[in-house]
């Protein structure tokens, strides 16, 4: 017993050394499908602004928006928690309360994703009476508002693949998969002359492909490797209580993401029209750029986090922490520069400039991005150690700032 113990202390302390270099150089990879799915995305906003009308281009953002919302809440942080407790069971070989939450997180998501869809669609003349006031922002929603449960079930099978299958097959289906349907469903729009609404059709069609994808390429991981034969649905075991006491607090922060983001366009088109709608959406994801390199870290950290915490391994998991904070900081400080000194030009350059009043809305929102991101994952490591209230809190103060 004596000789085996520092046998099994020197395999700990290997692999926990290299946790940091294999997050990074997957990670590394997922920043490379980053930035192609950015160009990608960057070609299917820049056509689209260009295409559309004003008014029709703030009125398919304004219905996307929507959707954003309904797709946050119908996850419930349910993703976050199945990026956390998954591995942490896998760890553990307890493979019938892993599968269990497996099934409760998607059955969940369909629940609320189908209610609100339902929802939306049978209170759509109080909604054109009392709240939306532009006709074909109501007419987008009532078809785009379908993507709601399989957005869910893509943010769910997403934070799957990061702990089972690693960055190939995230880079895949998010990168490459995803804005490839988005990108062909412009370009038939455009050479049929199709209007706002056969768009709208377009990326529903997309989106339902995509959720297809991910269903059959998680089933398949999941053959490889070998885990269906532990699935054994009478003995399955769903830890409701230890997982939704961890997700349902946070989704404070999915308030103050809907606050920031997805109600300002609906604030936008209340108390003023889809045209201003159009401006701030036109650049909003100019300055997500700034997010690139901490989007593309984030999928791998909070797994690998989650079994450091599990071996108990402080130290290489504040390793982690601080090589994943520096090396995003570096990577994001040139875009950030360019977004924000070369706001004016670049806004005029890439949507005309009828668009050239949205610079400033560029140059605010990407000193936002830069200083999130330059912060690391302060928040998802927090998470993994399972200090909700103290993130409740913080979410709090930051919906009332």
């Amino acid at each position: 017993m004596e000789e085996v113990k520092p046998q099994q202390a020197s395999l700990s302390s290997t692999i926990g050394s290299g946790s940091a270099k294999k997050q990074i150089r997957g990670s590394s990879m997922l920043l490379a499908g980053r930035a192609i799915s950015m160009g990608l995305n960057f070609t299917v906003q820049i056509l689209t602004v260009r295409y559309l009308s004003k008014n029709a281009y703030g009125a398919f953002t304004y219905a996307l928006s929507i959707v954003s919302m309904s797709t946050s809440l119908s996850l419930l942080r349910l993703d976050k928690a199945l990026a956390r407790f998954v591995p942490i069971y896998q760890e553990k070989q307890a493979f019938q309360k892993m599968f269990g939450t497996i099934v409760m997180a998607m059955g969940t998501v369909i629940g609320i994703g189908l209610s609100i869809t339902l929802l939306i669609l049978g209170t759509q003349g109080i909604l054109a009476d009392r709240f939306i006031h532009d006709p074909l922002a109501l007419s987008l929603l009532l078809v785009v508002i379908l993507l709601a449960p399989f957005q869910a079930l893509d943010s769910l099978f997403e934070n799957l693949l990061a702990v089972f299958a690693g960055a190939r097959a995230i880079f895949f289906r998010r990168h490459l998969l995803g804005p490839g349907l988005r990108l062909a469903a412009v370009l038939l729009v455009m050479l049929t002359g199709a209007d706002a609404r056969g768009l709208a059709i377009g990326y529903l069609a997309g989106g339902i492909l995509g959720t297809a994808v991910f269903v059959l390429m998680f089933y398949q991981i999941m053959r490889q490797q070998n885990l269906l034969g532990h699935l054994k649905l009478r003995q399955l075991k769903m830890p409701a209580r230890e997982v939704f006491s961890f997700s349902l607090p946070l989704v404070t922060t999915d308030v103050v993401v809907i606050l920031r983001s997805s109600m300002v366009v609906v604030l936008l088109e209340y108390l003023r029209s889809t045209a201003a709608v159009a401006e701030f959406r036109a650049v909003l994801p100019v300055a997500d750029v700034n997010l690139l390199v901490f989007e593309s870290f984030r999928y791998l950290y909070i797994p690998l986090a989650s079994r450091l915490y599990a071996r108990t391994n402080t130290t290489e998991l504040t390793q982690l922490y601080w090589k994943t904070a520096v090396w995003i900081t570096v990577f994001s400080f040139p875009i950030f520069a360019l977004s924000f000194s070369l706001a004016e030009p670049f806004t005029s350059f890439l949507f005309g400039e009828r668009y050239a009043q949205s610079a400033v809305v560029l140059a605010v929102l990407a000193l936002g991005s830069y200083l999130n991101a330059s912060l690391g994952f302060n928040y998802h490591t927090l998470s993994v150690y399972g200090r909700v209230r103290y993130l409740v809190k913080t979410d709090i103060i930051t919906a009332l700032l």
